[in-house]
């Protein structure tokens, strides 16, 4: 990877990397995810799409 390409990732935000089955998983429990970094001060909402593919959400906030 060159250094413009490595900066071109960092600037998308974190990489949210997931097994094949998260989203049967999370479309069979009927749930979905709120975590946080805590240190980062990132919160990440994680669910599905109505065709059945993941959707992420992130918020930087001072305190999680």
């Amino acid at each position: 990877m060159t250094d413009s390409s490595a900066a071109d990732v960092r600037d998308q935000g974190p990489l949210l990397l997931l097994s094949q089955s998260f989203a049967a998983w999370l479309a069979a429990s009927n749930v979905c995810l709120a975590l946080t970094t805590y240190q980062a001060g990132r919160l990440f909402f994680i669910g599905r799409k109505d065709d059945g593919g993941i959707r992420a959400h992130e918020r930087i906030i001072e305190q999680c």
